[in-house]
């Protein structure tokens, strides 16, 4: 009996893109259009939408280029009223599941590495 042979997987090694996205938010929409410009494949998340778990919210923040602080939109009327430590990376995971609103936008994942880019011109450096 003659046995059947899968076909070899493609190793393509392409960078899976994502932007996190609010479409309220004006940088947000540069950045997207930034990546629409240049072509750029990538998932959009509109996590405002879809909510952020545990699992996705640790990897951003364990897979972070900038500085914990900056992932925190501490503007946010939720925020002022919750204020606690932002450095702390158990408490952030904790908040932004609970109040996604204040997760700062837009975030671009690299294949590495998770942005803030502010301004939205950032995410060009990472293409």
């Amino acid at each position: 009996m003659r046995k059947k042979v899968k076909p070899m997987k493609r190793n393509t090694n392409k960078k899976k893109f994502s932007l996190f996205h609010n479409t309220r938010c004006s940088k947000s929409r540069s950045c997207l259009k930034i990546l629409q410009d240049k072509d750029v494949s990538f998932k959009e998340v509109n996590y405002l939408k879809t909510g952020l778990t545990l699992n996705v919210l640790e990897d951003i923040i364990n897979n972070l280029a900038s500085p914990l602080s900056e992932i925190i939109r501490t503007n946010e009327k939720v925020f002022k009223q919750n204020k606690f430590d932002i450095n702390n990376k158990n408490l952030v995971i904790s908040f932004l599941n609970k109040y996604p609103i204040c997760l700062q936008r837009p975030i671009f994942f690299n294949g590495v590495r998770y942005i803030v880019c502010r301004p939205p011109e950032m995410i060009l450096n990472f293409l």
